[in-house]
């Protein structure tokens, strides 16, 4: 009898990590036949971020996570940061937006550049109860003109959510356009800097 159960909770798991690649695989589909067009702020004369000679540590009893990070980005840039768990590649983008302060070093921002910031947990950051049109509307009020409304309707569009999208609840949304609603919300800034 014990065997039979062992073998049953075998079985489960199996089927719900089948339901779990079926779903994926659906999301994945969805998403491959819609486009996607992130707006930008488009090109600065200099660096958008620079980071000359950084260290930086959580607190002075705590040795400094790293030191001298030298990196500029300007708007032609596209980094990668890789490096394993507690090596400080998330403190490092906390430097770049401005959430944190270097300890050494300095950073220095063109006053002009808009930096932007994707998460992974960005879709999350959607209110739910809201369509996405009423949730661009209330991030964007804008003048509330007519006029308005069509540019916030066109700019979801492009980023993949259709025009029945737009008026459904976020809740009845997927993962996948979740996102498309969140990054269609950071891109509306236009964005000379985006961190994913």
């Amino acid at each position: 009898m014990k065997i039979y159960k062992m073998k049953q909770k075998q079985a489960d798991k199996l089927e719900e990590e089948a339901a779990a690649l079926r779903d994926a695989h659906l999301a994945l589909a969805e998403d491959a036949e819609l486009p996607m067009s992130l707006k930008a702020g488009g090109e600065l004369s200099g660096f958008a971020v620079q980071i000359k000679d950084v260290g930086f540590r959580y607190s002075a009893e705590l040795p400094l996570l790293f030191r001298n990070a030298e990196l500029g980005i300007d708007s032609k840039s596209r980094i990668v940061l890789l490096g394993e768990n507690g090596n400080g590649k998330t403190t490092l983008v906390k430097l770049i937006i401005g959430e944190l302060e270097a300890t050494e070093g300095e950073i220095l921002r063109d006053s002009g550049a808009r930096v932007a910031l994707v998460n992974q947990h960005h879709a999350d950051q959607i209110d739910l109860t809201l369509s996405p049109l009423q949730f661009m509307m209330d991030k964007f009020p804008g003048d509330g003109s007519y006029g308005h409304e069509q540019a916030l309707r066109q700019h979801l569009h492009s980023c993949g959510v259709t025009s029945e999208m737009q008026s459904l609840p976020s809740s009845a949304l997927s993962g996948g356009q979740r996102s498309r609603v969140s990054l269609a919300s950071v891109s509306y800034t236009k964005p000379h800097v985006l961190v994913l």
